[in-house]
């Protein structure tokens, strides 16, 4: 494990991976930035059904994944699942802050792997440029998805596989949108959202800050690396 930006490197088998404090994963050799549950258009929705929440959400997401797009030079972004909360995330309105971010990355190549929001909301309007796949993905010897095999340890759930080809090292997906709970003194408390590694299998936080989140609760072969003050740090039990 190797610090690198606020980040982590870990080596995974014969490869290396990167865990970034703006929520993403990187694959260095393929110059392939992941991202999972961005779920654009959500506070859209929520409004159109008469809940009062601030906009400008997107916008911020969007922003942080300019930064890290800039810092690791990624030519690829793979999104693992849930890129639209629903189909408000195609209105007009909702689109205007995604339009814009694509105009600023036109050569960036862009796969969505889709997930169970995407199967409501639909595919993404053509003119964006992405690539949208059934699961699961192969980068190397990683098998990517929006739902992990088996349910992440979260609130009880039982524990992550990884998938049905022998030659995978690691399957990586999202959909649970992780969190830690961390304690300090004078009973503070605060929830973070994390990466959890497994033996066989990694998952991730949610790209959208507008999201809830399951509480870790480790098994046995699990760490989960917290994003704590742009800086990942593994949280030790």
């Amino acid at each position: 494990m190797t610090a690198i930006a606020n980040g982590l490197s870990l080596q995974i088998g014969a490869e290396r991976i990167a865990l970034h404090p703006e929520r993403a994963l990187e694959f260095p050799a393929s110059r392939t930035l992941a991202i999972a549950d961005v779920h654009w258009g959500k506070a859209t929705a929520l409004r159109a059904q008469g809940v009062p929440v601030p906009a400008g959400g997107t916008t911020a997401d969007l922003q942080r994944l300019d930064r890290v797009l800039l810092r690791t030079q990624a030519a690829h972004l793979l999104v693992l699942g849930d890129l639209a909360h629903s189909a408000h995330g195609w209105d007009e309105r909702a689109l205007r802050p995604v339009v814009e971010w694509r105009a600023r990355w036109p050569s960036l190549a862009v796969t969505l792997v889709r997930g169970n929001h995407d199967e409501r909301a639909g595919d993404p309007p053509s003119a964006l440029g992405i690539v949208c796949v059934d699961a699961p993905y192969r980068t190397g010897p990683f098998e990517c998805r929006h739902e992990p095999v088996e349910n992440a340890t979260l609130a009880g759930r039982p524990g992550l596989q990884h998938g049905t080809s022998p030659d995978v090292c690691l399957t990586i997906a999202g959909h649970l949108h992780p969190t830690v709970r961390l304690a300090g003194r004078g009973r503070d408390r605060v929830r973070l959202p994390c990466f959890v590694l497994g033996e066989t299998s990694l998952l991730l936080p949610a790209f959208s800050t507008f999201t809830g989140g399951g509480a870790w609760v480790p098994s046995v072969g699990e760490r989960a690396f917290a994003i704590a003050d742009d800086t990942v740090i593994e949280v030790l039990r």
